[in-house]
């Protein structure tokens, strides 16, 4: 069993949630450049398949 403990996953909900808002705030003019109406695609768990210890 991993014994480690998931720090990650409640910082990936809160980017999930604010993901624009996030963008905005430390990236201002690419926020102005990205297309909003078309939602943002987390590929998180296809990077896990590629890189498992990462």
């Amino acid at each position: 069993m991993d014994a480690r403990i998931d720090q990650d996953s409640p910082w990936k909900e809160i980017l999930r949630q604010y993901f624009p808002e996030a963008i905005a705030f430390f990236f201002p003019a690419l926020h102005r450049l990205l297309d909003w109406k078309k939602p943002p695609e987390f590929l998180d768990k296809e990077f896990q398949q590629i890189a498992p210890d990462s």
